[in-house]
Formats: C-alpha cells, structure tokens, sequence
C-alpha cells in the first residue's frame, strides 16, 4: 500500500484485521492518499471500521452470481435493516 502511495498513486483500498484483548476482532478498511501539506508530501491514510458491514458485504459478493441482482439487492438490505434494528 504505502509502495505505491511513495509513486503517488492512490492506494486501493485494503482490509486488515485487528484481534483485541478480550477477544474482540475489528476488521478495517485502510485507503492512502498522496497529498502535499504546507508544500511537503504526506500520506493521508483514512480507516473506517467495517467490522458491522463485513458479513453483509461477504453476502452480496458471493450470492450475487445465483439470482437476479435486482432481488437479491432488495432481500439482503431488508435483512440487514432488520437485523440493526434488533441491535
């Protein structure tokens, strides 16, 4: 990631998986971006925790090949509105 920041070219985003004490797990999404501040180059990195989409996420990547899209778009956002309502 950083490699390719140094060439200034954005990075894609990446995943990374974090184990707290106590058991906890988060899962993040790192992005870097080249940018200049006050005329020197930094990188700006933004992570955002992803720990609560991840399984919807993993849903719509692997079902999407077996129904139609429009459908299965619809029951896995019913589904997950549902289930954070219960939360």
């Amino acid at each position: 990631m950083l490699a390719r920041v140094a060439s200034k070219v954005p990075a894609d985003p990446e995943e990374f998986t974090i184990h707290k004490r106590g058991g906890k797990t988060l899962i993040l999404e790192l992005r870097a971006y080249p940018v200049q501040m006050q005329q020197e180059p930094v990188v700006l990195i933004i992570a955002r925790d992803i720990t609560r989409y991840r399984p919807f996420l993993f849903s719509l990547e692997h079902l999407q090949p077996f129904r139609k899209p429009g459908r299965l778009v619809g029951a896995v956002v019913r589904q997950y509105v549902q289930d954070l309502g219960r939360h």
